[in-house]
């Protein structure tokens, strides 16, 4: 037997042969391959260039986290949910977390209740809320609203949470920023008027707005604290209020203690007297 060497392709190749005899002469025959003398070392793999990237349906995370972690620090969700259903840390969807859920669309696009539930799920409130979205529907925002404030008929009046949750929110606030020793709460109120496009509300009436627009319109009154423009408390009037009422306001309002107030108008006139409630 011989092994011969073959250059092929520029490698060397390992054939074996045998010598046998043919009419008297030695002549050498081709009996197998053995491979190329060195081994084929692998090759790296050849980089890929992805043509499409297949991925899911974004979600807006950062402003709607954000603002989500502010409002489970001040307790949204829980203080909603105690005043309105009597306990809090309720499971599935509740008043406390489609409102919060609502007033986080309001801060950052701003739409109607009938789009609502088209931008939700586009946000990544449904996993802060540990909803589905098929909780999260045009009527379950609205029947989150019910539940502040209703027509209860066992007793033949409206009950309205506004105020308790107005004074929960701000009592909340106030003890994670408190007034230093001696401070009063200095409160700014201001009226503004909204058009309304709806027919059904008994305080829908024409009055004046700012921009002059012949419309039914309501008007919303709001308490702020000068100190750190803390929104302090807030009230719907029948559209055609003109003046401003903080004195009746401020009757009303437990979260206002007894305790000497200076009020300022939207104007940022000081009223001549203090508020004693």
């Amino acid at each position: 037997m011989v092994i011969k060497r073959k250059k092929r392709n520029g490698r060397i190749y390992l054939e074996e042969y045998k010598s046998i005899r043919v009419d008297g002469k030695v002549k050498s025959v081709y009996v197998r391959s053995l491979g190329p003398e060195e081994p084929v070392l692998p090759s790296k793999p050849k980089p890929r260039t992805l043509d499409r990237l297949e991925h899911e349906r974004a979600h807006r995370a950062g402003a709607t986290s954000l603002l989500w972690e502010l409002a489970s620090q001040l307790g949204f969700v829980n203080i909603i949910d105690e005043i309105c259903c009597g306990e809090p840390n309720i499971e599935g969807p509740t008043p406390g977390k489609l409102l919060t859920a609502w007033a986080i669309n309001r801060v950052l696009d701003p739409m109607s209740n009938t789009m609502l539930e088209n931008w939700i799920p586009t946000t990544d409130l449904p996993r802060l809320m540990g909803l589905e979205i098929a909780d999260l529907t045009r009527n379950s925002f609205l029947t989150a609203m019910d539940f502040v404030c209703y027509d209860d008929k066992t007793v033949g009046q409206i009950r309205d949470f506004t105020q308790a949750i107005d004074d929960a929110l701000y009592q909340q606030w106030r003890k994670m920023h408190p007034l230093k020793p001696g401070e009063t709460e200095t409160v700014a109120y201001d009226l503004t008027s909204v058009l309304f496009f709806g027919i059904s509300c008994s305080l829908a009436e024409f009055g004046y707005n700012a921009k002059h627009v012949k419309r039914f319109q309501v008007n919303l009154a709001l308490l702020v604290s000068k100190l750190d423009k803390y929104p302090i408390s807030h009230f719907v009037y029948n559209g055609s209020l003109t003046a401003y009422q903080p004195s009746g306001i401020l009757s009303h309002n437990s979260k206002i203690q007894a305790s000497n107030r200076e009020l300022s108008s939207g104007t940022g006139e000081m009223c001549p007297e203090n508020i004693w409630v």
